[in-house]
C-alpha cells in the first residue's frame, strides 16, 4: 500500500471518491466549491488519498487556519490541524492508520497542539462524523481520539413544509425584517461582535451565492437578530441569532419561518438545519423528516 499527496485532484474525483467511501452522507460539487476552492485555509495538497492495489481506499481533506490580512481566526482554531473530511473504506484498517498517522505527524511537525476531526466552520463539508458510522467511531476511539462535542442536523422537506403567511409576520410593531445585499451592511460587524467571526464570514458567503439570502430584524434601537440560508450550501439554513434583549419574544421563530419560506419560494426542495446542539429543538417544524447526530473528535498530541 502507498499513501501520497494528491495535487490537482479534480472535483469529480473528490465527489465520487467521497461518496464511494461515506456510508451515510453525501458530498456534491457545491460542497467542493465552498469547502476547497473558497476556503483560504485549504490548498490542493491538503487533499490526501490512500491508494491500495491501485484503488482509492481513503480520502482526507484538512485545513490549517492562519492569520490573514483582515481575517484572524480564534486562538483555538490556530492551535489545531482540522480534518474537514475523512472517508475510509470500512475494511481498510491499514489505510485508516496511514491517513491518521500522516495528519498527526504533520500536526506535530507544524507545532500544533493536536488534531480536530470536523467541527470546522464556515467552510465545512459535514457537521462531524456521522454517529451511525460505528466502524469509524471505533477506530478513532482506539487511536486516542475523544468526543468533544455533539451536534444534530435536521432535514426539512419543503414540499411538506407549509406556514400561512400571516404566521410569518412580526407580531410587534417595533420590529421589521429586511434583506441584506451588501458587505458594507453593519449587520456583519454586529454578528461578529455578538456571536463570532465565523458566523459573520458565513453570513457574507451568502452574498456570493445565487440562492443565498441574509435577513436582518431591526427595531428603532438597531439590529435585533439575523438569519441566513444557502451560504455554504444551497440546502443549508443558518446561522441564526437574536440579541439577548429580544429573546423570549418569538423573534427567533419568526426569523426561522421567514427564512425557510424564502427557501421554499426559491424552489429549494430540502432545507438542512445543521450544527445545532439542541436535540429536538426544531422537531416542531412542519416537514422535518430526519434528525442526524454528528460527533466532533479531538486528540491532543
Amino acid at each position: 500500500m502507498t499513501i501520497k499527496i494528491i495535487k490537482g485532484l479534480n472535483d469529480h474525483e473528490i465527489v465520487t471518491t467521497a461518496n464511494k467511501l461515506l456510508p451515510h452522507d453525501f458530498i456534491d460539487y457545491e460542497h467542493v466549491e465552498t469547502c476547497i476552492h473558497k476556503d483560504p485555509f485549504t490548498k490542493p495538497d491538503y487533499i490526501i488519498a490512500c491508494i491500495e492495489n491501485g484503488d482509492t481506499k481513503g480520502l482526507l481533506v484538512y485545513a490549517e487556519p492562519a492569520a490573514l490580512p483582515g481575517l484572524k481566526p480564534p486562538r483555538q482554531a490556530l492551535e489545531y490541524l482540522w480534518v474537514k473530511l475523512l472517508a475510509v473504506d470500512k475494511d481498510s484498517e491499514e489505510c485508516f492508520e496511514k491517513l491518521l498517522s500522516y495528519i498527526e505527524e504533520l500536526a506535530e511537525k507544524k507545532g500544533k497542539r493536536g488534531v480536530r476531526i470536523y467541527g470546522y466552520a464556515p467552510w465545512y463539508f459535514l457537521t462531524g462524523v456521522n454517529s451511525r458510522n460505528y466502524r469509524l467511531r471505533e477506530r478513532l476511539k482506539d487511536r486516542g481520539y475523544k468526543i468533544v462535542s455533539r451536534a444534530v442536523d435536521y432535514t426539512v422537506d419543503l414540499e411538506r413544509y407549509w406556514i400561512e403567511r400571516q404566521d410569518i409576520r412580526i407580531r410587534t410593531d417595533d420590529v421589521e425584517i429586511r434583506e441584506s445585499t451588501s458587505r458594507n451592511d453593519p449587520v456583519f460587524k454586529w454578528i461578529e461582535k455578538n456571536f463570532s467571526l465565523q458566523w459573520s464570514i458565513e453570513a457574507q458567503l451568502a452574498l456570493e451565492k445565487k440562492y443565498g439570502r441574509i435577513y436582518v430584524a431591526e427595531t428603532n434601537n438597531g439590529i435585533a437578530g439575523f438569519a441566513v440560508h444557502s451560504a455554504s450550501h444551497r440546502y443549508r439554513f443558518g446561522p441564526i441569532g437574536v440579541d439577548e434583549k429580544y429573546r423570549g419574544r418569538g423573534l427567533g421563530k419568526i426569523l426561522l419561518l421567514h427564512t425557510l419560506d424564502s427557501m421554499r419560494l426559491l424552489g429549494i426542495r430540502y432545507a438542512i438545519i445543521p450544527w445545532t446542539t439542541h436535540l429536538f429543538f426544531y422537531a416542531w417544524i412542519p416537514g422535518v423528516t430526519d434528525i442526524r447526530e454528528y460527533l466532533i473528535y479531538s486528540k491532543v498530541l
